[in-house]
């Protein structure tokens, strides 16, 4: 049996108000509706800007290849049955001292302070420790992000370091800060 064959996506425990769910290929109209925002790609490393036409498709199609490998799993943040955003973890493969996951997330500037950011995040910690395993999570926001850092915070995540992390949107590298949450820290908080 394969590590993702052990990973149960209906069990993924939901905090707060959201619902989080395998992305589906109808949700792509509006994820490059919400993603074709400069205000929202200007913030991720990994998100292009304008966001191509056919680029969502594409995107939720790699999913199952993704799922399949136990490396990266990329949910949709749903509320009130509407995409709000995205949210995922995926494995940091330059580090080889244990079981490092990196999480990610965005919410749709329609979306933004409702406290979906901060409810995906824990479930994803949540399902990240609990479920994967994980010895430690990490995490970036670009310093120009406080409101991410602001999340992170509140989930547990202490700063370790500012490294310039590149930005597909900006075409360039963009000063970030680094912050890790140890599964020591996260088992402490959740006793």
């Amino acid at each position: 049996m394969t590590h993702a064959e052990t990973i149960d996506l209906t069990r993924i425990e939901q905090i707060g108000q959201i619902i989080m769910r395998p992305f589906a290929l109808s949700d792509a109209s509006e994820l490059r509706r919400m993603a074709n925002n400069w205000n929202i790609a200007s913030m991720l490393s990994r998100m292009p800007y304008p966001y191509p036409q056919g680029a969502a498709e594409e995107w939720i199609e790699s999913h199952r290849q993704k799922f399949a490998s136990g490396a990266e799993f990329p949910l949709a943040i749903t509320m009130n049955g509407e995409l709000a955003g995205g949210c995922g973890v995926r494995r940091d493969e330059s580090n080889t001292s244990g079981t490092v996951w990196e999480l990610g997330y965005w919410v749709g500037q329609d979306h933004w302070g409702q406290g979906i950011a901060t409810d995906a995040a824990r479930t994803m910690i949540s399902f990240a420790f609990n479920q994967l395993k994980a010895d430690e999570l990490s995490a970036n926001h670009f310093t120009s992000n406080p409101a991410s850092g602001r999340v992170l915070t509140k989930c547990g995540f202490r700063y370790t370091g500012e490294n310039p992390v590149y930005c597909l949107a900006r075409e360039e590298d963009v000063p970030a800060r680094t912050m890790t949450l140890p599964r020591a820290a996260f088992e402490a908080a959740n006793r």
